[in-house]
């Protein structure tokens, strides 16, 4: 009995070690209404849940994005004076004061056959944020690689058009 005790206690302790811990993070608006939760168990189990409000307080749409080994969302935020943010973590647009859109589409974490980066580019001149397949940010200023792209839609893969008001 001693041994199988000791044999369980191990098996349990290796268990707990293998765990991870969970991070739960909340987002509040201005009228301290939840906007975003995310449950972050590392790189690759991260979920993220945003809320959006209608006129009147009534919660309108639920987004729910999970970012897994191979794919993460990309999030959208958008203000009006500073035009729209893409970011791969909720709480940095939330905690710029800036109004989430949803999680607008997903990339791969990294690169590979078919797949090419995509970089998060910032023009000073207007204030906004934009993604590009250019590494030169098209002459703006870069501020990193957001994630990686397939060169086609095979796979369940969706095209991405970019547009802009010129």
């Amino acid at each position: 009995h001693f041994l199988a005790s000791v044999a369980a206690l191990a098996a349990l302790s290796l268990c707990a070690s293998v765990a991870r811990a969970e991070t739960l993070t909340y987002g509040y608006d201005e009228l301290g209404r939840l906007v975003g939760a995310v449950s972050d168990r590392g790189p690759a189990a991260t979920t993220t849940t945003i809320y959006l409000y209608d006129k009147a307080d009534n919660r309108s749409v639920v987004f729910v994005a999970k970012a897994d080994a191979t794919k993460r969302p990309v999030f959208t935020f958008f203000e009006p004076s500073r035009g729209h943010f893409y970011t791969l973590g909720f709480m940095e647009g939330h905690n710029a004061g800036m109004d989430a859109a949803g999680p607008t589409f997903y990339l791969y974490t990294s690169g590979g056959s078919g797949r090419y980066a995509l970089y998060r580019c910032y023009s000073a001149p207007s204030g906004d944020h934009f993604v590009t397949a250019s590494s030169n940010c098209e002459g703006q200023s870069v501020v990193g690689i957001l994630g990686y792209s397939g060169a086609s839609n095979a796979g369940g893969l969706t095209e991405m058009h970019r547009r802009f008001l010129a």
